[in-house]
C-alpha cells in the first residue's frame, strides 16, 4: 500500500510539474552548486520514480523502441561534446575573462539534462490532458502577474512592456505563445470547454501587453496550422475561422500604428529591433562559417558574438549584449554544433510525423508556433522554455 501511494505521489508530481515551470527564478545553492526550484523537484521526482520501479525492464524496452528518444540521445551527446570543447576561461572584449566551462556545464545541467529527465518521466504517464491543464495553469498565473504590472505600472523592463518576473518581455512572449495557441484551439471548440475559457483571455492580454510582434506572428501561425490541417471542422468553418484569425492579426497591427515599436519594426538604417536583428543574423552566419562542425560551444554565443561584431561593425554595432542569435536553428547550430542541429531537425520531423488525433494536432500547432517564433527569437535555451519544449514533444507520443 505504501509503495502504491508513493507511486501515485510521484505520478501526480509529474502531472502537476508544468504548473511551476517558470519558477526557475527561485534559486538556491546546495554544497555551493546552484539549483532552481523546478530543477530540484525534477531530481527528487526522478529519484522517487526510479526507487518505485519506474525504470522497469518493460519501460526501458519501450524507450529503446521509441525513435524520438534516440534523436534526443544524439542531441544530448551533442550537448555533452559542446560543453567539453569550451575552455575553462575565455577572453572577453572588455579585457577580462569569462568562466566558459563552468557556464557551459551549468547550462548542460539545467537546460538539457534536467528537462530530458522530466521528459523521460512524462513518457510514463497516460493522463496527457492533465499535463496540458497544468501547462495552462502556469500561463494563467504568469499572465496575472504581467497584467498586474500593466495596472500598477510597476514594470521590470525599462521599455514599459509587460514581462511578469522576466528581465525581457520577449521571454514572457516565448513562454506564453504555445499556451495561447492551446487556448485558441479551445476557443474554436467553445461548446466543449465552457466557462473555463475566460482564463485564456488573460494569456492573450498578457501577450498583447508584452508587445512582442514575433509572439503574435507565432500564435496566429499556430492557429492557422491547426485550422488548415485539422479534420475536426467543415471547410466553411475553416474558411470563416481563418478569416477571423487574419482579421484579429490586422486589428492588432492597426493598434500598433504610430507606436514607437512599430516605427522601429520597419526601420532598417538606424538603430531598431529590426536593424539589430539583421546585424545579429549576419554575425551568426559568419560565426557558423567559422565553426561549421562544432559550433562555438554551449552558452558561448555572446562572448564570440562580441568579437565578431568588433570585426564586422565595431562602432556601428547596435547591440553588444546578446546571449542568443535570435534564431532557433542558428542558435542550435552554434550552441550544439552540426550534430546537434541534425538531431534537432530529426527530432522535429519524428514529432510531427506522429500526429494522428485531434489532440496531437493541437499540440503540433503549439509546437509549430514555437518554431515560427524561433525565426525571430531563441526558444528552448532557458530552463522553462526547455521544459515546455520537451513536454510538447512528449505529448505527441
Amino acid at each position: 500500500m505504501l509503495a502504491k501511494n508513493t507511486q501515485n505521489i510521484i505520478k501526480w508530481g509529474i502531472l502537476l510539474m508544468p504548473a511551476i515551470f517558470p519558477l526557475y527564478f527561485l534559486r538556491f545553492e546546495v554544497w555551493q552548486l546552484p539549483f532552481t526550484v523546478p530543477e530540484i523537484l525534477v531530481y527528487l521526482l526522478f529519484a522517487g520514480f526510479v526507487l518505485t520501479g519506474g525504470m522497469s525492464k518493460e519501460f526501458v524496452r519501450q524507450i529503446v523502441r521509441e525513435k524520438i528518444f534516440w534523436a534526443a540521445a544524439v542531441f544530448f551527446l551533442a550537448a555533452v561534446i559542446s560543453t567539453f570543447i569550451v575552455p575553462e576561461s575565455i577572453a572577453n572584449i572588455d579585457g577580462g575573462y569569462e568562466k566558459g566551462f563552468d557556464s557551459a556545464l551549468g547550462m548542460l545541467k539545467g537546460w538539457i539534462f534536467m528537462p530530458l529527465l522530466y521528459a523521460l518521466m512524462v513518457y510514463s504517464v497516460k493522463e496527457k490532458k492533465i499535463l496540458v491543464l497544468s501547462l495552462l495553469i502556469s500561463g494563467v498565473w504568469l499572465s496575472m502577474w504581467a497584467l498586474w504590472q500593466v495596472v500598477s505600472g510597476d514594470f521590470v523592463t525599462i521599455d514599459g512592456r509587460a514581462s511578469a518576473f522576466y528581465e525581457s518581455a520577449n521571454y514572457l512572449a516565448l513562454y506564453l505563445g504555445p499556451i495561447c495557441v492551446l487556448w485558441g484551439v479551445f476557443f474554436l471548440k467553445v461548446s466543449r470547454v465552457g466557462h473555463f475559457l475566460g482564463l485564456g483571455l488573460l494569456a492573450y492580454l498578457a501577450l498583447f501587453f508584452s508587445a512582442s510582434y514575433a509572439g503574435w506572428i507565432a500564435v496566429f501561425a499556430g492557429l492557422g496550422f491547426y485550422l488548415i490541417l485539422s479534420k475536426n471542422f467543415t471547410r466553411k468553418f475553416k474558411v470563416s475561422a481563418v478569416a477571423m484569425v487574419l482579421l484579429a492579426f490586422l486589428i492588432f497591427g492597426f493598434s500598433q500604428v504610430g507606436s514607437e515599436k512599430m516605427e522601429g519594426f520597419f526601420e532598417f538604417e538606424e538603430r531598431s529591433s529590426t536593424s539589430a536583428r539583421l546585424q545579429i543574423w549576419d554575425a551568426s552566419i559568419s560565426m557558423i562559417g567559422d565553426h561549421p562542425v562544432l559550433g562555438v560551444g554551449l552558452g558561448q554565443f555572446q562572448v564570440n558574438y562580441q568579437w565578431k561584431m568588433k570585426d564586422l561593425y565595431w562602432d556601428d554595432t547596435y547591440e553588444w549584449l546578446m546571449p542568443h542569435p535570435h534564431n532557433f536553428f542558428m542558435g542550435i547550430w552554434l550552441n550544439f554544433g552540426l550534430l546537434g542541429l541534425v538531431a534537432m531537425v530529426w527530432l522535429l520531423i519524428l514529432a510531427f510525423s506522429r500526429v494522428k488525433s485531434d489532440f496531437q494536432m493541437m499540440i503540433a500547432a503549439a509546437l509549430f508556433a514555437v518554431i515560427i517564433h524561433g525565426c525571430f527569437d531563441m526558444p528552448f535555451m532557458k530552463n522553462d522554455l526547455a521544459l515546455q519544449f520537451w513536454l510538447l514533444i512528449l505529448l505527441l507520443l
